[in-house]
């Protein structure tokens, strides 16, 4: 051993890290193509991203808006809450390439996807963080499923800006990629919400019960490399060969659940090369589109005794998931699991307490029910891979047995696949989605 290397960390001095290229970097801002958007008629955002022969660092991107509640109130003190934070007014988010056919990349009910993926990776800090961007409700130990309460139309405090990381395939890789210099120009798509979906509030809320959303544009970081040979190097590597990157997306399925007791079986059927997850979350169908009730993020675990996934024939987990008021500890684990980032075992959350596991409240309050059915179906933990989960594309039944020990309420199950989907960009600049 030498001398040098005998020594303590803190007195060697010698640099081992590599110099960064000469490059330039600029957080670019792409608007939106109208000022202003309305929940009940001109809901459709579409902001055009194009950065010329710079990189755009997605990872570090974010959607900024201002949201404005447009109800009235006679008596003068009552609001409008947001539900969850911010990214309750998304209900669809969908990206499109030119030149490419169709879009990339969609999820549908985006907001329950990003509400629910967000509780699983909170921690206190991460609840103040929330709280300063997203208009998220107080930075308590568990998570508030209200966010910022809007005043009526007119008054002090009627709006709110927020800036949210929009949680896509496309957008957050696996391995935080810039999207490649010299592409074509894509568009981030937004269809908001109606006012009864993104907020709860009180009965006494007068109408119109719709909201505005203005100054909406995307920010990222964009990378100009300054160096010609590298990029000369680079413009030759694009122009030979595909060029991919990965990331987790989402799609949704949905089913009714009757209000009987006994076993039901409910449909999922879904295509992918690489299936990380499912996750299904039930709301009562009386809570779906009321505004007085939380409809968006209070899920319910109510009178359910157990479940399994029987996926391609096979059963995942090998037997049933039981529940109960005093065993909560497997359904509560395969969430932790499902939701766990890329190379992750388990997802860290302080957010979701057992009580609120168990909780079947979707009134207009700051705790409410986050229980769910979910199932790990990832190989491996391991950041340096991809293709991970269940390869389910050589077809075959797929369901969810639920077995309820009464009758429960009459309910929409929500299911979230997660599945990794891969971007690839062709010599021609056309980008075409695999999963």
């Amino acid at each position: 051993m030498s001398l040098t290397e005998s020594l303590p960390l803190s007195m060697r001095y010698s640099v081992t890290g590599a110099d960064a290229i000469p490059s330039k970097t600029t957080l670019s801002r792409f608007d939106a193509t109208s000022a202003s958007y309305n929940s009940g008629s001109n809901n459709k955002i579409l902001i055009p991203v194009s950065a010329g022969d710079k990189f755009i660092d997605t990872s570090k991107g974010y959607l900024y808006m201002n949201i404005a509640s447009n109800h009235t109130d006679a008596n003068g003190t009552n609001k409008a809450h947001l539900t969850g934070n911010g990214a309750c007014v998304i209900q669809k988010l969908e990206i499109a390439v030119a030149g490419s056919s169709g879009k990339v990349e969609s999820i549908s009910d985006y907001n329950v996807y990003h509400l629910y993926d967000e509780l699983w990776s909170s921690n206190v800090n991460d609840l103040t963080y929330q709280a300063a961007t997203v208009a998220g409700g107080g930075a308590a130990l568990e998570s508030d499923a209200l966010g910022k309460d809007l005043a009526k139309a007119g008054a002090a405090g009627n709006s709110v800006n927020v800036a949210i990381k929009l949680n896509c395939a496309f957008l957050n890789t696996y391995f935080k990629k810039a999207l490649p210099a010299g592409m074509n120009s894509f568009q981030i798509e937004i269809t908001l919400d109606s006012f009864a979906n993104a907020f709860t509030e009180a009965a006494t809320v007068d109408a119109p019960f719709t909201f505005t959303v203005s100054e909406v544009r995307y920010y990222a970081p964009c990378y100009q490399i300054l160096d010609e040979q590298i990029m000369a190097s680079y413009a030759q590597q694009v122009a030979s060969a595909p060029i991919m990157w990965v990331g987790q997306s989402v799609n949704t399925i949905v089913n009714a659940i009757a209000a009987a007791g006994g076993k039901q079986s409910l449909q999922i059927n879904s295509s992918y090369r690489s299936l990380n997850g499912l996750c299904t979350l039930v709301r009562t169908s009386d809570a779906l589109n009321t505004q007085e009730k939380n409809g968006l993020n209070a899920f319910n675990l109510t009178n359910i005794s157990s479940y399994k996934y029987r996926i391609m024939s096979e059963s995942y987990p090998s037997d049933d998931v039981d529940i109960s008021s005093t065993n909560t500890c497997r359904s509560y684990i395969e969430a932790s699991k499902t939701f766990a980032k890329h190379g992750k075992t388990h997802a860290v959350c302080s957010a979701v307490s057992v009580t609120q596991w168990l909780a079947n409240d979707d009134a207009a309050n700051a705790s409410v029910g986050h229980g769910s059915m979910c199932v790990d179906l990832k190989k491996f933990s391991d950041e340096r891979l991809i293709m991970q989960g269940l390869d389910t594309t050589a077809g075959g039944p797929s369901n969810l047995e639920i077995t309820f020990s009464s009758a429960p309420e009459a309910s929409t199950a929500v299911t979230l696949a997660l599945h990794d989907r891969m971007f690839v960009h062709n010599p021609n600049g056309v980008v075409v989605a695999q999963f």
